[in-house]
């Protein structure tokens, strides 16, 4: 589970980027946004509900394996 919680925390492992891994990071989400923006505004926001929770389940655990607050890789 905590190999799942990196890969989810790092979006994929964009946050590993050498350079600008919030970018990187953001560029996920953007592309995520490309491929659904023609959902039903339902769909859409229950993908944003799962994302948020899945993240607020990651984040945390990348946060306690990072050692630090707010690591720059999430």
């Amino acid at each position: 589970m905590k190999r799942l919680a990196i890969l989810l925390a790092t979006a994929g492992g964009a946050g590993f980027a050498p350079f600008a891994p919030g970018t990187a990071g953001s560029a996920v989400g953007l592309v995520i946004y490309l491929f659904t923006r023609t959902w039903p505004s339902r769909w859409q926001i229950a993908l944003l509900a799962a994302i948020s929770l899945a993240g607020f389940w990651s984040s945390d655990v990348a946060a306690r394996h990072f050692n630090r607050e707010d690591p720059g890789e999430v």
